[in-house]
């Protein structure tokens, strides 16, 4: 028999295997017989978990894109819009961080056409500060260490627009954030490296 682990009582340890020994003796869930076909009720229970407990990353992300698009139309035609519509944007912005964080998904933003809106997001000085620093901030996120999102961000002409932002910004944090795209955005190069 193993030893306890350092720190863990040696009778203890010992009836944890014991019981362990006795619950797999009692029934892994396993059975000499071949399994019986699911019912009805439980083959329609599984599928509507898989149905609405499995969240479409990719197509959460469109209609978050769709919905910040929308959402900044007023600014698009020459208006600010108001703090709770502004909340409730950065709050989509903070949940389309939370899926690029994940590189394959970073890379389905750049595929569904997500960064063209982003970038329009950040160009217009209409939109509050707040969301075009977390749209500066997913951009960072979608291209840090991702050349396949740096190439699409330079064809966007992104690069010029990080720069002129942090450049123009009243504000360090959106200066810090104009930073951080425009390094992640900067495909790695021998000469790109030696900046760094």
């Amino acid at each position: 028999m193993a030893s306890a682990p350092d720190g863990v009582d040696p009778a203890a340890w010992a009836a944890l295997l014991k019981w362990s020994i006795a619950q797999t003796a009692e029934g892994d869930g396993t059975s000499s017989e071949p399994p019986a076909p699911m019912s009805k009720e439980k083959k329609e229970f599984l599928e509507a978990v898989m149905k609405d407990g499995v969240v479409d990353l990719v197509k959460r992300a469109g209609e978050i894109l769709e919905a910040l698009h929308d959402g900044t139309k007023p600014c698009r035609e020459g208006t600010a819009i108001d703090d709770d519509a502004t909340d409730r944007l950065v709050g989509l912005m903070g949940e389309l961080m939370d899926i690029v964080e994940q590189i394959d998904f970073a890379m389905a933003l750049v595929q569904i056409g997500g960064v063209p809106p982003l970038l329009a997001i950040i160009e217009n000085g209409l939109v509050a500060e707040e969301l075009r620093r977390e749209a500066l901030a997913v951009l960072a996120t979608v291209a840090q260490n991702n050349p396949y999102a740096q190439d699409a961000l330079m064809s966007q002409g992104a690069l010029p627009i990080f720069v002129r932002i942090a450049d123009s910004s009243a504000s360090a944090s959106t200066d810090a954030a104009a930073d951080a795209a425009a390094d992640a955005s900067a495909p790695a190069t021998p000469a790109s490296n030696q900046l760094r």
